[in-house]
């Protein structure tokens, strides 16, 4: 099996390539955009600055991952890589961390109890 094996998944309106063994930086935007919509009731500047800067990086977290893996199903190629990805993988290379690599098993763990949650329509 190839490492960039084109798994195409079925979404309501799109298709995206999706293997949910690996930890996507979509995840970690999720969780950016969460962080900063959930410590708004602040009434420091700083932090509502702060709130902005996380909230608009996290966004951009989001569609880079969605992004990427739209652009491996519409042109065929499983092997492209977002900038976000490049750079979190190839230059920064935390994927050869252990503990960036723990960090994505939780992550990944995480977001697959809730989407079993979400199957069984228990939201």
């Amino acid at each position: 099996m190839s490492v960039c094996e084109n798994k195409v998944h079925d979404y309501i309106l799109i298709k995206l390539r999706a293997d949910w063994a690996q930890t996507h930086h979509l995840y970690y935007g999720i969780f950016l955009v969460l962080a900063s919509v959930f410590n708004l009731d602040s009434n420091s500047l700083v932090i509502f600055a702060t709130n902005w800067v996380v909230f608009w990086l996290g966004v951009y977290l989001i569609a880079d991952d969605l992004w990427q893996h739209w652009m491996q199903v519409e042109h065929d190629n499983p092997c492209y890589h977002s900038p976000v990805h490049r750079f979190i993988y190839d230059y920064l290379k935390l994927y050869d961390r252990e503990w960036y690599r723990k960090l994505n098993i939780l992550v990944d763990r995480f977001f697959k109890w809730i989407a079993e949650i979400l199957k069984r329509g228990l939201f």
